[in-house]
């Protein structure tokens, strides 16, 4: 992509991002400022928690589509900007951006004949992500606008979907429900371009208690297997530890693979940082890590950065003592898995205490209404009142 292209694609995406709260209603997690990844996750563990406990038939599907970015018709993208009151001098520098596109691809070191794209969005351009957020918005809406298709829960509206960029979730209190919310995906796809790969989209049912049931032309997962939702396991009865022991081989896994490859105590530690342990902080945001298992990865850590044995060339003394061992500015920085994990919960804690009761699509809303049942009447008064 051109210098000057990017500079101009820069500049609309500086223009546009602080105003995409305002445009995108906040079932749209995705490149959106203020919208965490981890939000959807501990709101469909809400709703499976609220599904099985009061028995309560409800459903989550997980839909794929094909080439979600390279499908955007442009023509549909001017419509929708122009339908958020997007500027005229905005949409110009859209439609310049996207006028007539040439495309040379490089192949064993030759180029090729050009190729001239009548769709999609850019890869790797700071635009994208934006425009393909305002692309899917309107399918969002059109579910929104079929309340009765959603699920109703005390002190929320109905919940329709949950999206984060271009991985989108039907809720649906019955698999008719489901049948009425995809026609509309359906007609969706018939004006946007995007076309819905209906072999590897896959059905949940939330409430545990109920067995998942069988229906033709829709993959319902069956009791004991998961499915992957923002990397976070999901399933019919499927247990915590299950989630957690893989983890744990991911870990192991990484040291196979990583822990010859630094010499240093500084290398060893960013590859902690970087490889051992960044796939944990997403687990650790919304799972429960028993204790067990924390003591096993810091253990594994620590030794690895100031006891490395691999190889007779990495043998040395330890170089601080244990007590400086994570002081970042007197030790070694080593990271402390269990401080770490405390850290999320706390942010996580003051997010939940500093957002509004009636924040719409939001774990927040039915943790606050699960507190108050806990509390009774003293409840009703301040979700906070224990404080």
């Amino acid at each position: 992509m051109p210098v000057e292209t990017k500079i101009v694609s820069r500049a609309l995406a500086k223009r546009l991002g602080p105003v995409l709260p305002q445009l995108v209603h906040p079932d749209q997690k995705g490149f959106i400022s203020g919208r965490k990844i981890h939000d959807h996750i501990m709101h469909l563990q809400e709703l499976q928690h609220y599904a099985t406990t009061n028995d309560t038939p409800a459903y989550a599907t997980f839909l794929d589509f094909e080439k979600a970015y390279d499908r955007v018709d442009w023509t549909y993208l001017e419509a929708a900007l122009r339908r958020f009151n997007v500027g005229p001098g905005f949409i110009k520098w859209f439609k310049l951006l996207y006028h007539k596109p040439i495309v040379n691809l490089l192949l064993n070191g030759e180029p090729t004949s050009a190729i001239y794209p009548n769709r999609g969005v850019k890869q790797g351009d700071p635009l994208s992500s934006l425009l393909f957020v305002l692309a899917v918005e309107p399918l969002a809406e059109h579910l929104r606008r079929a309340p009765d298709l959603g699920l109703s829960l005390p002190g929320h509206t109905p919940l329709t979907n949950m999206l984060f960029a271009d991985d989108c979730t039907l809720l649906s209190p019955s698999l008719t429900s489901l049948r009425q919310q995809l026609q509309i995906v359906d007609k969706y796809c018939s004006v946007s371009g995007a076309k819905l790969n209906l072999n590897k989209c896959k059905t949940l049912t939330l409430n545990a208690q109920e067995p998942p049931p069988a229906w033709p032309g829709l993959q319902v997962l069956p009791t004991g297997m998961h499915v992957k939702y923002l990397g976070v396991w999901f399933g019919h009865n499927i247990p915590q530890s299950r989630q957690v022991e893989f983890l744990l081989q991911q870990f192991y896994t990484s040291f196979l693979q990583w822990g010859s490859r630094a010499r240093t105590v500084q290398g060893r530690i960013l590859l902690v940082q970087t490889k051992f342990l960044a796939r944990l902080w997403h687990y650790s945001a919304v799972l429960v890590i028993p204790d067990t298992v924390i003591n096993k990865m810091q253990s594994m850590v620590n030794k690895y950065v100031v006891g490395n044995k691999i190889h007779k060339a990495a043998r040395y003394l330890a170089v601080a003592r244990r007590g400086l061992m994570f002081d970042h500015e007197l030790g070694l920085r080593i990271p402390h898995v269990r401080s770490i994990i405390n850290m999320q919960r706390l942010r996580l804690l003051q997010r939940w205490i500093s957002s509004p009761v009636t924040a719409d699509s939001s774990w927040s809303t039915q943790a606050s209404h699960r507190l108050a049942e806990a509390m009774g009447p003293f409840g009703q008064r301040d979700r906070l009142d224990f404080l």
